[in-house]
């Protein structure tokens, strides 16, 4: 990320492209309007979830999170069932078949405390977050999000159906 940081501060292309109609021989070096102070508040969010997400992924990490929470269950009917034996291991030994439900450090908890945090940061409070988050508004019913989330995922599965 740093590499391409640097070779865009040092390269710009000389046109960008665009679709038809959407100003595509612009200048590629031309001026947004915004201040640095804007810029870097715009970026905030990315930079909050990039930090948490690598930090995420250390496995010192992930065990003190694991430490905190982690359900295993095990997965009965297949539990301690299959042994593995010789030449695998040096004697039989009953393998174990347990999902470990290991919730908070999933990448996906991360990332919700990186959108917290980065609504925090932007100025927004709890409630705000919450009406913004989730479609909480009042000429909306309040699912009204999951419906539509719903649909966008059902046409993306659909499609990646005609890959399998």
């Amino acid at each position: 990320m740093a590499a391409v940081t640097v070779l865009l501060f040092v390269w710009h292309p000389k046109k960008i492209w665009g679709f038809e109609g959407h100003e595509a021989d612009r200048s590629a070096r031309g001026q947004h309007g915004h201040s640095a102070g804007e810029v870097t508040k715009a970026w905030t969010p990315w930079v909050i979830l990039s930090v948490l997400v690598f930090l995420w992924g250390l496995p010192s990490v992930k065990a003190f999170l694991d430490k905190i929470s982690v359900f295993k269950i095990p997965v009965s009917g297949l539990h301690n069932l299959i042994l593995r034996v010789p030449p695998v291991v040096a004697k039989s030994t009953p393998e174990a078949a347990v999902f470990n439900f290991n919730w908070l450090s999933a990448t996906g908890s991360g990332i919700l405390i990186a959108a917290i945090i980065s609504g925090f940061v932007m100025g927004f409070g709890p409630l705000q977050m919450l009406h913004h988050g989730i479609g909480l508004c009042p000429h909306r019913h309040p699912l009204s999000f999951f419906r539509h989330t719903s649909r966008m995922a059902r046409r993306c599965a659909h499609r990646l159906g005609h890959f399998l």
